[in-house]
């Protein structure tokens, strides 16, 4: 079975971390990785920054950024670890207000962006129907499992 441990460091919205969890499991599995294993952060833009600064060499804040096991320093563990996922609820929240979906959908849609980037699926200077094929899997996922957010709540307050 997948896994997935989620934690919260942010305190702008109130976050379900037993819900991300859930969430990051199911879309492990519907991405064809259902005996990997993600760590997922949660932050605001403040926090997200410091890791795009830090790591991306990037000075901004930004929605979602991916650090997959299999880049960088070889590391010994568990093979099936794809890596750490850090989403920003803050602009979750802002990107909501702008587009017309709810925050909760757009944290949803953030984390299987990154848990798909874990995954293999890049969109980032790749051929067309490589960007084409990652697009189509996130929207596949998300019109598969946005609906069990009734359920599964990931903001307890906005």
């Amino acid at each position: 079975m997948a896994n997935a441990w989620a934690e919260n460091r942010q305190e702008n919205l109130t976050i379900n971390t037993d819900a991300i969890t859930w969430f990051g499991q199911r879309i492990l599995c519907e991405a064809d990785n259902s005996t990997a294993s993600v760590s997922i952060l949660i932050t605001d833009n403040t926090g997200i920054q410091d890791f795009n600064r830090s790591y991306l060499n990037c000075d901004r804040p930004t929605s979602v950024i991916s650090f997959p096991m299999q880049e960088g320093e070889l590391i010994r563990g568990d093979k099936t670890f794809l890596g750490d996922i850090v989403v920003s609820a803050e602009m979750a929240s802002s990107v909501a207000g702008e587009t017309g979906y709810t925050s909760e959908e757009i944290l949803l849609f953030y984390l299987i962006h990154g848990i798909l980037h874990l995954c293999g699926y890049n969109h980032e200077n790749a051929p067309a129907e490589e960007i084409a094929c990652m697009e189509k899997k996130q929207m596949e996922i998300f019109y598969k499992i946005a609906p069990f957010l009734r359920n599964h709540s990931i903001i307890l307050h906005e």
